[in-house]
Parts: structure tokens; sequence; C-alpha cells
């Protein structure tokens, strides 16, 4: 399968216009606890592509394109994706424009919270239990952790959904992790720490007794 990336839609850095929406390439934005470019090579090539009609896919490259809408493109169902919002063409695999579909969880990634958006489609899919890091024995898990190694989790906390830890990470006492939370490398949660629907970026620092809803945390 050739995937290939346009140029993007618009030439003015998202963060100009959101200032929650992370200062890095695109591509680098951390969704579902990867990279963005690691997580779109990871969408397809989960896919079965059994039955595909094409072998080239094209993406604008400040777009995502859904597993759902993926599929519709590669079997034939459309030739066209189009943003449900603005109606731009943002995945083809074909310039005839014969059958156009409107995205069904693909968009443009506009702001922070089109990145959080990404962020729920993947952690709602990948939801895996993976323990090659350190929970205390004290800790409540209703749910599913993924952590990797080197990180811990103190006594006390409470995790209820679905997390995703990378390594080298430490979750302190008494913190509470709600619904779809991904935490990149060697970031700290203080104690007493609430997160809920968040993305933490790596090498960040969530001080001490702070609450934080639906956001994207950055060093």
């Amino acid at each position: 399968m050739d995937i290939q990336f346009t140029a993007p839609l618009t030439d003015a850095p998202l963060q100009e216009s959101d200032p929650a929406f992370p200062s890095q390439p695109l591509d680098e934005a951390l969704v579902g606890n990867r990279p963005l470019w690691q997580q779109r090579q990871q969408l397809v090539h989960h896919l079965d592509l059994t039955g595909s009609t094409t072998s080239q896919l094209t993406i604008v490259a400040d777009a995502w394109l859904s597993a759902a809408d993926a599929t519709l493109l590669l079997t034939g169902q459309a030739d066209h994706i189009t943003d449900a919002t603005s109606g731009e063409t943002i995945a083809w695999t074909s310039e005839s424009r014969t059958t156009l579909a409107p995205g069904n969880g693909s968009f443009r990634i506009r702001s922070a919270a089109d990145l959080l958006a990404i962020h729920r489609q993947l952690m709602s899919a990948d939801a895996v239990n993976y323990h090659a890091g350190s929970v205390s024995p004290d800790a409540t898990v209703d749910g599913f952790l993924m952590i990797d190694k080197g990180s811990s989790i103190d006594s006390g906390a409470t995790i209820t959904g679905t997390v995703a830890i990378g390594k080298g990470s430490s979750i302190g006492s008494n913190v509470t992790l709600t619904g779809l939370v991904a935490i990149g490398n060697n970031a700290t949660i203080g104690d007493q720490c609430e997160l809920t629907d968040c993305i933490v970026y790596p090498d960040t620092h969530v001080a001490t007794g702070s609450s934080h809803s639906q956001q994207i945390l950055v060093p």
C-alpha cells in the first residue's frame, strides 16, 4: 500500500490561533501516547486489506483519516472522503471524484480539540492491559492500564477507564486518572492530581494537587 501526504491545506501554524496547541510540527503531536505520524502508520498497518481495490491512498497532511473511512476508500465504497464541516476533500484514492463520502471520524486538524478527538478514537480502540512497569498493590485499577518499563504508580492511585503510560514516568500517590488518559515518557504526575481525558506530553511535570480535564499538558 502506497500512502502519500499532500501539503497542508493551510500554511498558518495552528498554535497561532489556538494557544493550547503544542508548538512542535503536527506529525510529532502526541495522540493516544504515540506521535501522530506513527499512529497514521499503525492505522493502515492494522486494516484488513482483503478485497482492497486500490494500491494508493492520498491524505492531506493536516487531516486525520479514521479507520472506518480508510476502509471505505480501500474497498472502493468511496473514492473521496470530505471534512464533514467544511466539505473539503481530505483523502482520496482517485482523481475522478466519482463517489464522495462525508468523514465519519475524519477531519482537518485545526485545534487542540481535534487532537483530543483523535486521542479519544485511538484510546477507545486500544483497550488492552499491559503491565511492564510497577503498580503499587494499594493502587486501584478499574479498566485498562498500559504501563511501560521504568514507570511507576504509587499507593492510593485510582485508575478508571483506559490509561496508557510511557517509559520512565512517575504517577504519585492518590492520583486519579479517569477516562482516556495518555501519559508520555519521563513525565511526572504529582501527588493527588486529577486527570480526565488528557494527553500529557513527555518530560511534563503536572503540579501536585492540580486538576485537569480534556487538556493537552506540555512541559
